[in-house]
């Protein structure tokens, strides 16, 4: 490892720089990459559960979710890296007299410390630790909160789509049976950043009004009180209440417009 990286920093890079599913990630061997074209080329997914037959759990090799799911990835500059370095780490692993690999699984890329496979619960605990670590330096409201190693496939998924990627490409990068499933992430990602902008049009607004928006709720209220006292009034005693237009039209010329 570089100074200042946790052992599970090239998981993390290469996972959120190809939108990988966990299982996809964690499967990759040096065959799956090609650094001279910068591709990774996607063929299985590693399983860890319990089989037919078998009294407790253990590793497979299976078949990626769908059959688009086996795909050719592009690789990135920040991926390739990772990879390199990935690379450099497992030979220290694999070095060591604690390293225990299992049989029919020695070539992956990513591994524990140990050696052996990398399965969900290993992968969601790497993440948390590190988000403890970074947390203890953290004020209360600006922790970050937990999130799952799926997580790193929906943040490729939006900067691929803030990028201009057309939503077919992301298609085939996620690997994804039908266009609609990728259409469906679409759309999601294009609410949440609606409303990030519609917030970032707000503090603009705040910014520039020339009444603060305290002064703008407080005449608010002020106006529905006045609605209320003139409902009340006409429901008592209808002839002789003022009407409820000619009230605010006194009420909104003492305030201003």
């Amino acid at each position: 490892m570089f100074q200042g990286e946790t052992f599970y920093d090239n998981l993390f890079v290469v996972a959120v720089s190809t939108g990988l599913r966990p299982g996809e990630v964690c499967a990759l061997t040096l065959k799956d990459v090609d650094f001279k074209d910068s591709l990774i080329r996607v063929k299985k997914t590693l399983v860890y559960q319990t089989f037919e037959g078998e009294e407790k759990k253990s590793y497979h090799f299976g078949n990626p979710k769908t059959k688009s799911s086996k795909r050719d990835i592009p690789m990135n500059q920040q991926c390739a890296l990772a990879l390199k370095k990935q690379l450099m780490q497992r030979n220290v692993v694999m070095g060591r007299t604690v390293a225990k690999p299992i049989t029919g699984f020695e070539e992956l890329l990513f591994t524990t410390k140990f050696g052996t496979p990398i399965n969900t619960q290993t992968y969601s605990d790497a993440i948390k630790a590190v988000l403890e670590n970074v947390n203890l330096c953290r004020d209360e409201l600006e922790k970050i909160e937990y999130f799952s190693p799926h997580c790193f496939r929906h943040t490729f998924a939006t900067r691929c789509f803030e990028a201009g990627i057309k939503p077919k490409t992301v298609q085939q990068y996620l690997g994804h049976a039908t266009l609609q499933m990728t259409m469906d992430l679409y759309t999601h990602v294009l609410k949440e950043h609606s409303q990030e902008e519609m917030i970032k049009l707000e503090k603009v607004l705040d910014n520039t009004l020339d009444v603060s928006v305290a002064s703008i709720h407080e005449r608010f209220d002020k106006f529905q009180e006045l609605e209320n006292d003139t409902n009340k009034a006409f429901n008592k005693e209808t002839c002789k209440t003022q009407s409820k237009s000619k009230k605010n039209i006194v009420y909104l010329s003492s305030v201003g417009t």
